[in-house]
This record gives structure tokens, sequence and C-alpha cells, in this order.
């Protein structure tokens, strides 16, 4: 049989960012606020799990926490040490990447069901280690006072700002990754997800190969959580519990698990 023509990904890609981009002028300013813009920066965090799964075979539960640590790292430079929000935005997703790096060192070592309790376990420590923290993340009350960046004497606050910049955000992540993906480190990634034993043969490092992916979903999940916390104004530890951890499975899997634009959609299934 013949098989059917499929678009490349580029277009599908492009495709989907041209209906999104259509969507304010479709549906009503709280829809756009309170759904779509949501479901961007959300679709963000699914999609560093997805990217995981689908090119490191990886299905990793800390990116909830990684997504924490950034947008408490947001809430700790921005609110309590006053830095520019450029500065903000280096020093959380700096965070966010090193945590990331470590979760990585302490997991790859462990494959399938134990890959998964392994990170679902990092993930449940990072929660109870901000809820219990009264000095740094202010215990359960979390911190409040977060702001979006005033650029050009514009502020990310009205609802068409708030999706515009969160779905520009996600189309470059999303164009980054897939190519990425294209690159030598990539290819070796999936070799290492297909065939360790015979990459090792090779000579790659396949621990190192895992060690980097997680490093990569680990800035993507962090820049989830630098707009989270603009969006949300403030941080508290009920960002990083269990329900968060497996909402955001969830929408990784309604939107498929191979498929990095497909968390967007299962996103705004989700909420």
């Amino acid at each position: 049989m013949r098989s059917k023509p499929s678009l490349p990904p580029a277009w599908r890609y492009s495709l989907t960012l041209i209906v999104a981009a259509l969507l304010p002028f479709a549906v009503s300013s709280f829809v756009l606020q309170n759904v779509l813009a949501v479901a961007a920066w959300e679709g963000i965090v699914a999609m560093s799990l997805v990217f995981l799964s689908k090119f490191g075979g990886m299905v990793s539960l800390t990116q909830v926490a990684v997504y924490g640590i950034s947008s408490y790292t947001v809430a700790v430079c921005g609110v309590s040490h006053h830095l520019p929000w450029y500065l903000t935005v280096l020093c959380a997703l700096g965070a966010s990447s090193l945590c990331a790096f470590v979760f990585g060192l302490l997991c790859v070592r462990s494959y399938g069901i134990y890959f998964l309790m392994v990170t679902l376990l990092l993930g449940l420590v990072v929660y109870f280690l901000a809820r219990s923290n009264e000095t740094i993340t202010n215990g359960s009350t979390g911190i409040v006072g977060i702001h979006p960046p005033h650029i050009g004497g514009s502020s990310f606050t009205s609802p068409i700002a708030e999706y515009a910049l969160d779905l520009g955000v996600a189309a470059l992540l999303l164009f980054g990754l897939t190519a990425l993906m294209k690159t030598q480190f990539g290819l070796a990634l999936q070799g290492c997800r297909d065939n360790p034993r015979k990459m090792r043969a090779l000579g790659y490092s396949v621990g190192w190969y895992r060690v980097l992916a997680f490093t990569v979903a680990g800035f993507v999940a962090g820049v989830g959580g630098v707009l989270g916390a603009w969006y949300n104004g403030l941080v508290a530890p009920g960002i990083m519990n269990l329900t968060t951890i497996v909402g955001v499975l969830v929408i990784a899997v309604l939107g498929g698990m191979n498929s990095m634009p497909g968390v967007f959609g299962g996103a705004v299934l989700y909420l």
C-alpha cells in the first residue's frame, strides 16, 4: 500500500503557529488570558517532558520541580533583591539548568519504572523543601509581588500582550529544539535512546548525553517557570505538588508523547 503523504515538521509547526496567532481574533479576552496564555507556558513545561521522552527515551517527572525552581528564583531575585528583569531571567534559567544537570547526574543510571520513580522522588523533595523553608521561599505562604517586565515603556499585562509573549517564546523553543535534534548531538542522543549498548561500543558516553539532554530540558522548563511567575504574580509550593506533576504528565499524554507541538493542544484540553 502506498503511504499517505505528510507535511514536513517545519510546515506542520508553521501551520500550528499561524492558527495560534489567529486565535486572539476568534475568542474573548477572558479565554485568551485564562486559557490560551496559560496553555502556552504550561505547554512549554510539558514540551520539556516530551522532548526527553521522544528523543531521549526518558519520562521525567522532575520537570515541574525545575519549573518551580525557576519561578522561585524569579521571585527571590526580583522581589527580595530587586534585580532588573533581565538579570532575574538569567539567574532563573541558570538555576533551572544547573538543577536539571544535577538531577540528571542522579537519574541517568536508572531506566524504565525505576527512572520514573527516582524523578518523582526528586520532584517531591523539592516541593517539601520549598514548603518547609521559611527564610528563602517563605514556607507555604510563598512570595507575592512579582511583576512582568516593562520594556520600552510597555508592560506585558494585557491579555493580548501576555499571549503574544508566551506564544512567541513557545515558538522559539519549539523550532530551537527541532533544529537541535538535527545536529550531531541530537542524532547521537536518539542513538543512545534506541541502542545504548551499540553507542557505547562506538565510543559515545551515553550517560553524559542523557545528562546534557536533561539540562536542555531543564532550561526549557525554566523558561516556562519564568513566564508562569510573571503571569501569576506569585509563587507558592503548590505549583510543584503531586497534582501539578500529574497535570503536566496528563498534558503531555493528551497532546501525544511524541509530539512537541501537540502539548499546547493538550494544555488547552486539560485547562
